[in-house]
């Protein structure tokens, strides 16, 4: 009905960013059907709600929709659509969006320099479609993990990604180019992996000595991050103005990105990866390479880690108990220290209470406890012992000692640095957001739902806006980061959940890798061993309270505070995860058979399974499907 001679499309908030603050005009010659079909690239504008032009794109349109014609468009590289029309447009999509009352996408025309609207919707299907597409485009993903955290926590996952910041903190960049995290769900590309080989290679063959310096720097940075906790715990946050409390939350906040850099620039994969290379090349044969693997594979131990020492410091209360003492300072003690494990990064505020732990210990009563105590113990000295016997049996090179030393460090960093990390959040959540909250009365949970821009506006105005509130609610339904080439993107709501859903019908299958038999799945060897038992599917932090003793667990990565279970476990099988991971290191101190980064045994195997765990040829038997009718 409207011969539109310039059309477009625009959105009241930025469909790239969700930044609300901007207007997104899309405009071609002709009628509008060029963009919707793909046929044309269209110009793009970006405007401020303050009527500022902020960005301008001009393509060129090579050809132009008129009356159902296709017709050669002549200076199609000009921009389509004037300054003064693009600022009165977008003057027309603030009054639209008013009127709703929530983010629109608009379909529009200009005949006779008259602006019609065409049609108007919630900012949904196209903007979602170009980006499944998009991503669909960019490769063949490989599912990863599910694990969702506070929305505070993932957009700090996004600012330690940026090549900027990360140059700033190490000095060099290791940054993602292609990654997403649609609602919990985690997907990777394989050819992000040889990127990241080329750039440690550049930068290893450069200096042999990079990993060593590498190393220090996040151990640095961990130094950094246990001072501050230490003085955020101790100081009086209310007397100071709101001036000085923004600035101390900058201070948390920068400090938290930079402790968040180690676990998004991990290096252990293509360490791993070039070690494995460089015996090869040496003429080192299998068996000598699986047992240097196996022996330097092990963390040091001049350093405790909280999620390795918790079970142990708890096995050396069990023992008092067991003497009569009387353990209740000691409980108090352990809670002080270690409560901040269980689940520091989600949404709700969890601890471990002083009655698990005391269930904890009731579990153990009837255990050989100091057989336990002196196995970790005998463990841990034994994997210091074969680590030195190891560098002495073999004439290494300098590269493959380099080589070695570094695997050791970052197997030990890995877990060291992300420990840190979480219990500075943990004790920033109990400090500064306790102190906003106190002063604001936004609640805790809508405070770790926002970003620090949207946080520092809140201390400032003393409240929550209605554009922030209408953003929070979005990000409650849930949340989506979505990089690709280097640019990220986030998406909130519902729109998130269709994407999630979308991409997991084509990359997140459970076909059958395996082949031979549908009944054995087959992963990495983390501690070898046999164990038969009772699968216990472990998906959250509910589920730990169906473990019985000498069940199997089985869980897509295990994580500290998963420890109430897996003491009684006879063997730990993951969909993910390494020889250095969690449930590896844990299963050494336990000495129970380990069998990792099966993919998909979530997937394949029953809660109430029968099976039988062979971590010495890495496979899990499922002997006996488990039916409601009983095993």
């Amino acid at each position: 009905m409207v011969q539109s001679n310039i059309s477009g499309i625009a959105f009241s908030t930025n469909p790239t960013n969700n930044n609300t603050n901007q207007i997104v005009i899309e405009s071609v010659l002709g009628l509008g059907e060029a963009i919707v079909s793909g046929k044309v690239s269209p110009d793009t504008y970006i405007i401020d709600k303050n009527n500022n032009i902020i960005n301008k794109e001009i393509k060129n349109q090579k050809i132009k929709l008129v009356n159902s014609e296709w017709l050669v468009v002549e200076n199609g590289n000009s921009q389509k659509l004037n300054d003064d029309k693009i600022l009165e447009l977008a003057n027309t999509i603030k009054e639209i969006e008013n009127f709703y009352g929530f983010p629109i996408d608009v379909e529009w025309g200009i005949e006779n320099d008259i602006i019609y609207i065409l049609q108007c919707r919630p900012i949904t299907t196209i903007k979602e479609d170009k980006l499944i597409n998009k991503i669909k485009n960019a490769g063949d993903w490989k599912f990863y993990v599910s694990r969702k955290f506070n929305w505070f926590v993932e957009n700090t996952e996004i600012y330690s990604t940026l090549e900027n910041i990360q140059k700033e903190v190490l000095g060099f960049e290791l940054a993602v180019q292609n990654y997403l995290c649609l609602n919990g769900d985690e997907y990777s590309l394989d050819t992000d992996f040889d990127i990241l080989c080329e750039k440690l290679d550049r930068l290893f063959n450069a200096d042999v000595n990079f990993f060593d310096k590498f190393a220090k720097i996040e151990m640095d940075i961990v130094d950094e991050v246990n001072k501050y906790i230490d003085y955020l715990k101790d100081k009086n946050l209310s007397q100071l103005d709101s001036n000085e409390l923004i600035n101390e939350f900058k201070r948390f906040n920068n400090l938290y990105i930079k402790s968040f850099i180690a676990g998004m620039t991990r290096p252990e994969d293509y360490l791993t990866k070039t070690l494995e290379e460089e015996l090869i090349n040496q003429k080192y044969n299998k068996n000598d390479i699986d047992n240097i693997f196996a022996k330097i594979s092990t963390c040091p131990n001049e350093i405790p880690l909280s999620y390795s020492e918790e079970p142990l410091d708890l096995l050396k209360i069990a023992l008092k108990a067991k003497n009569n003492v009387n353990i209740d300072e000691l409980i108090d003690k352990h809670i002080e220290k270690y409560t901040w494990i269980k689940g520091p990064l989600e949404f709700e505020d969890t601890c471990f209470t002083k009655e698990e732990y005391i269930e904890r210990l009731n579990n153990l009563a009837n255990d050989n406890i100091e057989e336990k105590i002196e196995n970790i113990l005998q463990v841990r000295k034994n994997n210091d012992l074969e680590y030195k016997n190891i560098l002495k049996q073999y004439s290494f090179s300098i590269k493959i000692l380099k080589l070695i030393e570094a695997i050791r460090n970052f197997i030990f960093l890995r877990t060291y640095t992300t420990e840190y990390s979480d219990k500075l959040f943990y004790t920033g959540r109990h400090t500064i957001f306790k102190e906003i909250t106190n002063r604001t009365n936004v609640k805790d949970l809508d405070l770790i739902m926002l970003t620090d821009e949207e946080i520092i506006d809140i201390i400032n105005s003393g409240t929550m806006s209605s554009e922030i509130a209408q953003l929070l609610e979005e990000r409650k339904k849930g949340f989506a980061m979505i990089w690709i080439n280097g640019e990220v993107m986030t998406i909130f709501g519902d729109e998130s959940i269709d994407i999630q859903n979308e991409i997991a019908k084509v990359f997140k299958t459970t076909d059958d890798i395996h082949n031979d038999n549908e009944n054995v799945i087959i992963g990495d060897i983390a501690n070898k061993g046999k164990a038969s038992g009772v699968a216990r599917i472990l998906k959250t932090y509910d589920d730990v309270y169906k473990v019985q003793k000498g069940d199997i667990i089985v869980a897509t990565m295990t994580t500290p505070d998963y420890i109430f279970a897996m003491e009684k476990a006879a063997a730990f099988v993951t969909d993910e995860g390494g020889i250095t991971c969690h449930a590896a290191i844990l299963s050494r101190e336990f000495n129970v058979p380990c069998i990792v980064g099966t993919i998909d045994a979530t997937e394949i195997i029953n809660d109430g399974d029968m099976l039988e765990v062979d971590a010495y040829n890495g496979k899990i038997y499922i002997v006996k499907k488990y039916s409601q009718k009983g095993p």
